[in-house]
């Protein structure tokens, strides 16, 4: 049964998702905490940049951290 804390803490993941090209940011996320082989979005989308994959991450990690 969903609480509001899990709600609270699935919406902080939505809108870090959703503040990065979201094709790139869910293939990343997948990715970092599926261990799934990353690939590439195709044209016209992009991938993320070196620097938003390790900020992407690092937001990521936090917020799955937060109680």
């Amino acid at each position: 049964q969903p609480t509001k804390t899990s709600q609270l803490k699935l919406a902080t993941i939505r809108r870090i998702i959703d503040s990065y090209p979201s094709h790139a940011a869910l293939k990343e996320a997948i990715h970092q905490f599926v261990n799934l082989p990353i690939t590439s979005v195709r044209p016209p989308l992009r991938n993320l940049t070196p620097t938003e994959t390790r900020r992407l991450v690092s937001s990521l990690r936090i917020a799955l951290e937060e109680n």
